[in-house]
């Protein structure tokens, strides 16, 4: 409901009239614009979100169950009788769920209309032309066609032996062998063409039937081999056989060519004539069963199909059988010899519309570094890099480049040399971003901002402006380094875990790759392990001029909020257990563990990885999270 001045109010009472009421937040929405509100109650405490952004909080401990028994629902009035504070205005699609949402469903509910078919060829706006991130763009890893969509695997993981499904539906598969490479949307798979698979467990959202559609982004190796098993799901024998999507065979002298089948009473399959497929190019397939009609579209566009075997049949039968990614379902042979990325399977058939949507989206990645207009301002930002690098643990010690906002991206080296052939026998255990340019003290040519925090022998925190002259900075002698401003320009900043006599900050020039300056011994985030004995830095980033750091020790995980840490003259003290500035929890352990992304969620599940390195920024009001592992990294929205 709204109060006397417009402003949204969240309340729930329980059956003995105790109360959870956030009110008097955010602005005037009497003002003519649509918005979304939501009101969440989490145990004891209500929550109030505008927009899907969070305004406040407020617990009660006394709060218990609500008790609706006996109570009429209303919509535009807090009663039924009689009819009292009655709403002025319009409503529409009002939601209630027995469960409280997470900020991340909040925002997925004011951002997109849940199971919305898209039957535009103009469903995606891209106004930019130069990969810039200007506030025009919002880019985001999502798929825009959702009804019916019952299994999606994205192949976004960085390592690790499972694909996950993004559906919804939990129909994760199991990788034997493959490689993960730099697919077409972010990450994809590579499959050698003998072992390769990635197998999923029969469900009842996979046995479908009678419509289906089959969409992946294949890029081959070879184009000589038969019958080359994109999305399968056969039996041993190849039959039954609910639906395939492959190559097709030396039989038929079209290895080249798309096949779609299915068995019904007996095989049913569908090749193409003039696909005319060839090594080392990504191709956008799609195959749909609608009725009595089967089609095959390749980037986008429909072919012409002949009947190799059999002819059309009104329905899909049903199987038991494993569904298959690069081999012929159960079957032991007919593999894939190239990377598969972005599977999806609907139980209806798309109409042509949605199908160039889909191809769309792999058009519109960003396949170099995104730069920021000059109205973002961070300061120490962390390894999101909006700026456009993001830090991974691989190797060489990698930068890796943004693949797209929300999404992921190739790894490479910096231009001349990776971080380990300047520091060689060094345990790099964070690097971060740092662009002065984003906020700068016009006509000096110098940056406002200090570059790094660090305290002093004191255990008070500074902000420094240091030499651009190379040079050890030891503040055991309380010794500062200067205090020029460095110019304007983008920084690597990389810090490694040390020990109790050598922890050391690295900056280097991001374009020239040259080494700048050398903290030694307590200089910068490397020295907070100083504090907590024993325990090792292994993320610090700010966050809206916030800092948060995570922590490991031997003993578990902490994480250091903005009560316990303080950029002025505080003293850093051991915080809570996880590093809170999302609604849910942003953590991390270092190798050997991992903490959680949000309540119930850990990135450890997500990524099928062991986290080494978290760090968040918020970009045009929406907070982007990247993390690294062994491997790589990856890059999640709230």
């Amino acid at each position: 409901m709204l109060n006397s001045d417009g402003k949204p109010i969240c309340t729930y009472r329980d059956g003995s009239s105790n109360a959870a009421t956030v009110s008097g937040l955010g602005s005037d929405l009497a003002n003519g614009t649509w918005h979304q509100g939501v009101c969440v109650k989490d145990n004891k405490t209500a929550i109030l979100y505008i927009d899907g952004v969070r305004l406040g909080e407020n617990t009660n401990a006394s709060m218990g169950a609500i008790d609706t028994t006996g109570l009429a629902k209303t919509f535009g009035t807090n009663s039924a009788t009689p009819a009292t504070n009655l709403l002025t205005g319009q409503i529409d699609d009002v939601r209630i769920y027995n469960r409280a949402l997470s900020a991340v469903e909040i925002e997925n509910l004011y951002r997109s209309t849940a199971n919305e078919v898209i039957n535009s060829t103009d469903a995606i706006v891209n106004t930019a032309t130069d990969g810039s991130f200007d506030g025009t763009d919002d880019i985001q890893r999502d798929t825009t066609v959702t009804a019916g969509l019952v299994g999606w695997w994205a192949m976004d993981e960085v390592s690790g032996s499972y694909a996950y499904d993004r559906s919804g539906n939990g129909n994760t598969g199991t990788a034997t062998g493959t490689t993960v490479v730099t697919g077409k949307l972010g990450r994809g798979r590579d499959f050698n063409g003998t072992s390769d698979v990635v197998s999923i467990s029969d469900s009842t959202s996979l046995d479908i039937t009678p419509n289906i559609t089959i969409s992946t982004w294949v890029k081959l190796d070879s184009v000589s081999a038969s019958y080359q098993n994109f999305v399968a799901k056969r039996g041993s024998g190849g039959f039954p056989s609910n639906y395939f999507l492959r190559t097709g065979g030396s039989n038929n002298s079209d290895p080249d060519e798309i096949q779609f089948g299915y068995y019904n009473g007996s095989y049913r399959v569908v090749s193409t004539t003039t696909a005319n497929l060839t090594t080392g190019n990504w191709y956008h397939v799609v195959a749909t069963h609608d009725n009595s009609s089967e089609k095959v579209y390749i980037n986008g566009v429909q072919y012409s199909t002949v009947w190799r075997w059999g002819t059309s049949s009104t329905s899909l039968l049903a199987d038991n059988e494993t569904l298959a990614i690069g081999r012929g379902g159960s079957m032991n042979g007919e593999y894939t010899d190239g990377t598969i990325d972005d599977v999806r399977i609907y139980n209806r058939a798309l109409s042509p519309s949605e199908i160039q949507t889909i191809y769309a989206e792999g058009q519109k990645a960003i396949t170099g570094s995104v730069s920021v207009s000059a109205d973002v301002k961070p300061s120490v930002i962390g390894s999101t890099a909006v700026g456009g690098m993001v830090a991974g643990k691989g190797s060489n010690y990698e930068l890796g480049t943004i693949g797209g906002i929300g999404g992921t991206g190739a790894r490479s080296s910096f231009t001349t040399n990776a971080i380990t052939t300047q520091l060689s026998g060094t345990s790099i255990n964070d690097v971060y971003f740092y662009d002065t340019t984003l906020d700068t003290d016009y006509g000096t040519g110098k940056s406002t901002d200090p570059l790094v925090w660090r305290f002093d022998s004191s255990k008070s925190w500074y902000t420094e402006t240091i030499d651009a002259t190379y040079a050890a900075c030891n503040v055991s002698t309380n010794d500062r380094c200067g205090t020029k401003y460095f110019p304007e320009k983008s920084y690597i900043v990389a810090t490694d875990t040390g020990n109790e006599s050598t922890s050391y900050v690295y900056i280097f020039d991001a374009e020239s790759n040259a080494m700048w300056m050398r903290f030694d011994q307590w200089g910068g985030v490397a020295s907070i392990h100083f504090m907590i004995p024993g325990t090792f830095v292994t993320s610090v980033f700010m966050l809206d001029g916030t800092f948060y750091a995570g922590l490991e020790n031997y003993s578990g995980r902490y994480g250091v909020t903005t009560a316990n840490f303080v950029n002025d003259t505080g003293v850093l003290y051991r915080g809570d257990d996880h590093v809170g500035n999302w609604n849910g929890n942003i953590g991390v352990r270092n190798t050997s563990g991992y903490d959680h992304v949000d309540t119930g969620t850990a990135i450890h599940d997500i990524l099928a990885a062991n986290v080494n390195d978290v760090h968040a920024a918020v970009i045009n009001g929406k907070t982007y999270v990247a993390v690294a592992t062994a491997d790589g990294w990856s890059l999640i929205n709230e």
